[in-house]
């Protein structure tokens, strides 16, 4: 990275990000229920642009958004769902790159949803960019997700949330869940929580049979295959696929219950 113009110092973008709040140390009392109306509670919402919670993306990324990949100088714009691409014999022309100047030609613009990998690859072997989608026929999966929120009286709750996140060269399907504790109007993370899967229903195919298709009904708990899952913490997780290659079609159900927060699902899919 060292060598391309305009950019002349290396850091990871994970290394930009804010270190989250401290809890108060009142958390760990046994808080009990008040007047709180639940009803009025601002729910979590989904942020699209928020790189920290794709795992693996923020370590490759620099503070640019911008990865090398052979030949391809990549910038990721998950707030404009699109990613900007420089052959490296025009690396004096990294300012443009980052800035999004995309009337400058030597920059090509494809959507995050597109198999990156395969793209890059053509354009090494020449492939003309009108010519590059003839590749393979398969439909794109769309991007989803569902947050959602379980309340056991009005100080603890569940916050679950399932996410299917294309990134042009690194394709993401993961979901976790919280046991939170509401304390000075905030919803913290609550360590003396335990969270668990009950069930998952997880089915996709991998476009232009990359991979054999994935099928599996049960819980996940104690399954072979699923080193992924984090359970028995305030916090369950699963990063249930993540891969250089998108998705032809999903569908992703997850089922969480927690020791005294709540319970419920979160679910998407797209067929």
């Amino acid at each position: 990275m060292q060598y391309i113009d305009g950019f002349t110092n290396y850091q990871a973008l994970k290394n930009t990000f804010t270190p989250p709040l401290t809890p108060p140390a009142e958390l760990s009392q046994d808080l009990p229920d008040d007047d709180y109306n639940i009803s009025n509670d601002i729910l979590p919402v989904y942020n699209k642009n928020d790189y920290s919670t794709i795992p693996f993306l923020s370590d490759i990324l620099n503070t640019d958004k911008v990865v090398i990949i052979g030949n391809w100088i990549v910038r990721l714009e998950l707030e404009n769902d699109r990613a900007l691409v420089l052959n490296k014999t025009n690396s004096s022309q990294y300012n443009d790159l980052i800035t999004g100047n995309t009337n400058n030609p030597n920059i090509l613009s494809f959507s995050t949803e597109d198999d990156g990998i395969e793209i890059l690859n053509q354009l090494d072997n020449g492939v003309s960019v009108l010519s590059i989608r003839l590749w393979c026929s398969d439909r794109y999966a769309k991007r989803a997700n569902d947050t959602r929120v379980a309340y056991n009286g009005n100080r603890k709750r569940l916050h679950m949330e399932v996410f299917y996140r294309p990134a042009f060269v690194l394709f993401t399907l993961k979901c976790n869940a919280t046991a939170q504790k509401r304390f000075l109007r905030i919803w913290w993370k609550d360590w003396g929580g335990i969270v668990n899967t009950t069930y998952m229903d997880l089915r996709y195919n991998v476009r232009c049979n990359k991979k054999t298709s994935f099928n599996f009904q049960g819980n996940p708990n104690g399954q072979p295959g699923f080193g992924g899952l984090v359970s028995n913490q305030p916090e369950c997780q699963l990063l249930a696929y993540q891969t250089t290659r998108a998705f032809k079609n999903y569908t992703f159900i997850i089922d969480f219950i927690s020791n005294n927060h709540g319970a419920g699902h979160v679910e998407i899919s797209d067929y």
